[in-house]
Formats: C-alpha cells, structure tokens, sequence
C-alpha cells in the first residue's frame, strides 16, 4: 500500500492538473520520471513544466505559507527542471515561477499578489 505522503502528493497533482484544465492548459503527466510533476500546453503561452507540492502552512508564524521546493537529493528545482511550481493548499491551487529556491514563503495577505491562484482564475 502506498505511503500516506504518496497518497497526499498524489492527490495535489489531480488537483493542480484539474485547476490548469479549467484555466485552458491541456496537462500530461511523463510516463517516466521526471524532475517535474506536470507537462501542460495552453494554446495561447504554449507548453510549460510544472512540479505540485503541497503548501504548508507554517505554524510557528501566523499566516506564514511555504512550498517545499527542494528535489530528493536536496537541490533547489531550477529552470532546467520545470518552469513552474505549484502549491496545493486543501481546494486551493496557487502557482509561482520557478526562482531555484529551495522554499517559497509567502504570508497569508500576500498570497494573491505574489502567486496566481488558479483555482479562481477559471476561465
């Protein structure tokens, strides 16, 4: 049986495939390994690499939110392995460039601003 962890990223993968479907991208998932999650096109800005984690929230500072970016081996994901990163957070699909950090803080009120929430961006 699958690892809970598995099962959770697992399931923020549909999530974000089924937030870029209803914003216009046609997402695929490699049938290998790859460093990114998701391949999608959009007719309008073309193909992009996506990797999905799950947002947490951090409870040691209120209202903090960060996205784990960091590969197996502990290197940030940079340009080379996707162009962006997607964060989950329960229903909640919010997207953000790919920088090569290892973690992409963000606080509650600045969410919006500073990733693009694709699960109201539906077109």
């Amino acid at each position: 049986m699958a690892h809970p962890t598995q099962i959770i990223g697992k399931v923020s993968e549909l999530k974000a495939a089924q937030a870029l479907l209803a914003n216009g991208w046609q997402p695929a998932f490699p049938l290998v390994d790859e460093a990114h999650d998701i391949q999608a096109w959009h007719p309008e800005l073309g193909s992009a690499r996506f990797q999905v984690k799950t947002l947490r929230q951090r409870t040691d500072r209120a209202n903090q939110y960060v996205l784990y970016a960091r590969k197996g081996n502990g290197t940030p994901y940079t340009k080379e392995d996707c162009d962006y990163m997607i964060g989950v957070l329960g229903d909640d699909v919010y997207m953000t460039e790919v920088r090569g950090c290892t973690e992409y803080w963000t606080s509650e009120n600045a969410i919006n601003e500073k990733w693009t929430k694709l699960s109201e961006v539906i077109a």
